[in-house]
This record gives structure tokens, C-alpha cells and sequence, in this order.
């Protein structure tokens, strides 16, 4: 049930859920792009290319035990295409940010280059700092700049270390 905030969002061309433009879609682009990649991460669950894990702050997904069968990525591409649109039709390949993608793929290239599980929240920041010109593989980018924010935290974590008193600092030369 909608509430009356949502309503308003609704009629006003707005995204209900965060109040972003979203005219002439319903929902903005980031919640739009996250429900995407959340259809490509719940299917390859199914099939076992990937691994979910809901931990206290998410949902991690990794790659499954299945990630390397090519009977199971024959699956996951076959539900990447529409089956009424030829193969030479444009229109039938996925686009996340304008770029022709398979989804599936650069899924699974991203999270083997990192080697760590990653939430949806994760991915969709890449996508959104991801340049229009590229330097490398869309995968090897996004995984790039999935790691640069790994490192900018480790280093405020660092730095938000706690401060040694004067015994502590004493006791430490």
C-alpha cells in the first residue's frame, strides 16, 4: 500500500522511494539499475553461478560453485535475450549507462578480479562513477574502482584509529 508521501512522489514524476526525478520511468535510475542487477544476481543463485549471504549489514553475493559451466552460463544467456527479437536486433541487448553489456558476465569478471563478495549496492556505485570513456574491460573498471573504495576506507578506518594516551605512549618507546 502506497503511503501519501509516495503519492505525491508518484504524481509529481518523481521516484517514489527516494524522491529522485524519475519522469517518465516510475523509479529512478539507481533503484531501477539496482532492481536489474538484482534479477541478473537472484537467477544465477538459482542456476549456481553465484553465492548469497545475508550477513548483519547485507546481502554479499560471490561466485557460486557452477560459475565455470558452460551448461549454466547457456542458461543465464539464454534468459539475457528476448526470444521474439533476432539476434541482430540492438534492442535486445541489455544496456546498463548507455554501454551494451552482458550482465551476467561482467558479474562474474568483476567479482573473481576482486575475490571478495559483494553487495548490489557495491556494483551500482561502480556503474555510477564509472566513466564514459573507458581505459580497460568494463569488468577490470568496475572491479577498479570497486577496490579504490576498499582502500579509501581502510585508510579512514586507519586513521580513525584511537588516539594513545600519555602512559600508552610512554609504554610504547
Amino acid at each position: 500500500m502506497k503511503t501519501t508521501l509516495q503519492q505525491k512522489r508518484i504524481l509529481a514524476g518523481k521516484c517514489p522511494l527516494c524522491g529522485k526525478e524519475a519522469a517518465p520511468y516510475r523509479l529512478c535510475y539507481d533503484h531501477r539499475q539496482g532492481l536489474r542487477l538484482t534479477r541478473v544476481l537472484k537467477r544465477g543463485t538459482r542456476l549456481g553461478m553465484f553465492k548469497a549471504e545475508q550477513r548483519i549489514d547485507g546481502k554479499y553475493y560471490s561466485l557460486g560453485a557452477k560459475n565455470n559451466d558452460p551448461a549454466v552460463r547457456k542458461e543465464a544467456h539464454k534468459w539475457s535475450t528476448p526470444l521474439h527479437l533476432p539476434e541482430t536486433d540492438r534492442r535486445s541487448r541489455p544496456r546498463l549507462r548507455g554501454i551494451s553489456v552482458d550482465i551476467e558476465e561482467t558479474i562474474l569478471a568483476i567479482m573473481s578480479r576482486i575475490g571478495r563478495p559483494c553487495t548490489i549496492e557495491e556494483i551500482t556505485a561502480a556503474w555510477g562513477r564509472l566513466r564514459d570513456r573507458r581505459s580497460a574491460p568494463l569488468a577490470s573498471d568496475l572491479a577498479t574502482i570497486i577496490a579504490a573504495k576498499d582502500k579509501r576506507e581502510r585508510k579512514m578506518a586507519k586513521r580513525a584509529a584511537p588516539i594513545l594516551t600519555e602512559d600508552q605512549w610512554k609504554k610504547s618507546y
